[in-house]
């Protein structure tokens, strides 16, 4: 995003000519934000009886469906505001959840504290899932190497593939996610393809033997399992934000009431997130919290002149701060992060994935979504 060139933008939000797959009607309002309206007005339950409905059913089903079980639903839980906040929320619909947390290696101590606080304040068990560190170290490396923006894509398979893992272990059908679209935007797909076969092809490139390992115990992201998954009636997942009015302010004011919740910047949950925004600016030219900040606009949490404000002060302040410590985890030197930069931006559509075959079979992904065995916003990121 280019704000302030006299290229065209949003009249809506902040995006603009440079944004992928972007489009404007007569009015001058990008397709984004017509895709944030058509998402709110079929999910949130504010917006009609027949949305409240439709989720006060889901919730009683679950209920009656988890009857003589340990637990009915399962939450992935960072200790960051969406999911604990989606914690603190399960409990009030009277669920009885199972949390989870993926340790990726860049867990801050602030959020470790925040989710003992939470789970125990709540009385929810709290499963730990990690993965032999040298391998994920490597494959770390592998993405930074592979030039691509998502350079958390260790991390987002390892956290979905966790989720099914967990699922089927703990015999749990539903997943409550805090992943929240209207406020947190939905990324262009160059700028946010997550898929195991990404990953695995990745990984053959740029990493070791080491890293490959633990990408099979990671690895559950695949098209073969998430098929397995719809035709045995698996893993529902329940984007929370898309039906509950998801005012950040309100929600950190709740669980610092509610917890003692110290929370932070937005993602101070990952002592990785601050670099990431750091290295996608610098190399591809868009900043990740911009996305967050259109999505605010769009959604009418902040008005798009602040939104723009916002963006730019972030762009402004950028320093690299967070560089050299990363790069002593990742046993890096800084000769070798100069030559990735250097390296030709890529994106998943250098790399194999399943994306050709995606796009074939789009009415698939169109029935995951619906039945909720992809993230119900999904199909809508793909193909809207």
């Amino acid at each position: 995003m280019t704000i302030g060139t006299g290229m065209r933008s949003c009249v809506r939000c902040i995006y603009d000519a440079t944004v992928p797959g972007i489009a404007f009607d007569e009015k001058g309002v990008c397709n984004y934000c017509r895709t944030a309206d058509s998402i709110r007005s079929s999910h949130f339950k504010g917006e009609s009886e027949k949305n409240s409905r439709k989720f006060s059913r889901l919730i009683e089903r679950i209920r009656a469906e988890g009857r003589g079980k340990k637990f009915d639903c399962l939450v992935p839980f960072s200790g960051g505001v969406d999911s604990s906040y989606v914690l603190y929320k399960v409990k009030q619909y009277g669920l009885r959840p199972l949390a989870y947390t993926v340790d990726n290696g860049w867990v801050s101590n602030e959020a470790r504290r925040d989710m003992k606080k939470i789970t125990g304040s709540l009385g929810v068990p709290l499963r730990k899932i990690e993965f032999e560190s040298e391998g994920l170290r490597e494959l770390y490396v592998a993405a930074l190497k592979a030039s691509i923006p998502e350079v958390c894509l260790p991390c987002q398979v390892a956290t979905y593939s966790a989720m099914y893992r967990v699922s089927r272990e703990e015999k749990i059908k539903y997943v409550f996610f805090g992943l929240s679209p209207l406020t947190e935007g939905i990324a262009p797909l160059d700028w946010g393809y997550i898929e195991g076969a990404y990953l695995r092809d990745i990984s053959r490139k740029f990493a070791s033997k080491a890293a490959r390992k633990v990408l099979k115990d990671l690895n559950r992201l695949d098209i073969g399992v998430l098929i397995r998954n719809f035709l045995t009636g698996g893993t529902q997942i329940i984007q929370l934000p898309l039906y509950e009015e998801w005012d950040e302010d309100m929600i950190e004011g709740t669980l610092k009431k509610q917890f003692g919740w110290t929370g932070g910047e937005k993602h101070f949950d990952c002592l990785y997130s601050p670099f990431k925004e750091y290295f996608v600016f610098k190399k591809f030219g868009f900043h990740v919290k911009g996305i967050r900040y259109a999505a605010l606009a769009r959604s009418g949490h902040i008005s798009r002149e602040d939104a723009m404000k916002a963006s730019e002060e972030r762009t402004s302040g950028m320093n690299g701060s967070s560089v050299k410590g990363v790069l002593e985890r990742l046993k890096m030197t800084e000769n070798e992060f100069t030559d990735i930069f250097r390296e030709k931006g890529k994106s998943f559509r250098d790399y194999r994935t399943h994306y050709s075959l995606i796009t074939r079979f789009r009415w698939l992904v169109w029935l995951g979504a619906r039945f909720r065995v992809l993230p119900e916003t999904t199909y809508k990121k793909f193909f809207a």
